[in-house]
């Protein structure tokens, strides 16, 4: 299990996903399809728990 944020904006499938944005906001968001773009820069803050592990 990963700890990405999983969230449509880093989606990999963003473009075609026809579940975007449509989750609850009360809660944290699962979505089965979801694959973190590995195109987009990682956040300075997921560099720093790499280096820690």
């Amino acid at each position: 299990m990963t700890d990405d944020k999983t969230i449509c904006a880093v989606c990999a499938w963003r473009k075609d996903c026809l579940k975007k944005f449509s989750f609850d906001t009360s809660g944290p968001v699962k979505c089965a399809d979801y694959c973190r773009d590995l195109t987009l820069p990682a956040d300075e803050a997921d560099t720093e728990t790499g280096r820690a592990r």
